[in-house]
């Protein structure tokens, strides 16, 4: 039997709309939903890549692209086009999601399947809550990924 899909909230959940990707793990655990591993993730490359070689990953991330926070989601394969387009978007992680992908690759450590779910954010100051536009995006992010989830069984 294949290994669950994996689904990774990146973010810090005290640093505003970058909580949104933790926030939607915590919703997703309480789901119940079969052959799913659900993690919330601080967006350290190095352990990124390590746990998601081979595997299916949805990675739910807030993004500042520099269009008008607006909550807004974009959902990106970038494994069946190429790391262009993931946005360039400035992120709280040490390293990018593009640059992780771009460390992936050389490593040789890339999930089997990716979907990235990015949130346009408006607020990632520390001690800052999750702002109402981004927070009206948690709903159709979960059920896009159970769309996801239903897609690659």
């Amino acid at each position: 039997m294949s290994r669950p899909t994996l689904v990774i909230g990146l973010g810090h959940e005290f640093r505003g709309d970058d909580g949104v990707g933790p926030l939607v793990i915590q919703k997703l655990n309480t789901m119940g939903l079969a052959n799913i591993e659900c993690i919330a993730h601080s967006g350290d490359p190095a352990d990124l890549v390590d746990r998601w070689h081979t595997r299916d990953v949805i990675l739910i991330d807030a993004m500042r692209t520099g269009t008008k926070p607006s909550g807004s989601m974009i959902a990106l394969e970038p494994l069946l086009t190429d790391f262009d387009t993931v946005p360039a978007a400035t992120s709280s992680h040490a390293l990018s999601l593009k640059e992780a992908l771009e460390l992936a690759t050389i490593l040789e450590r890339l999930p089997k399947r990716l979907l990235v779910i990015g949130i346009e954010g408006a607020d990632f100051a520390q001690g800052a809550a999750l702002s109402p536009v981004v927070s009206k995006a948690v709903k159709p992010t979960i059920q896009l990924i159970t769309q996801t989830l239903q897609q690659w069984e």
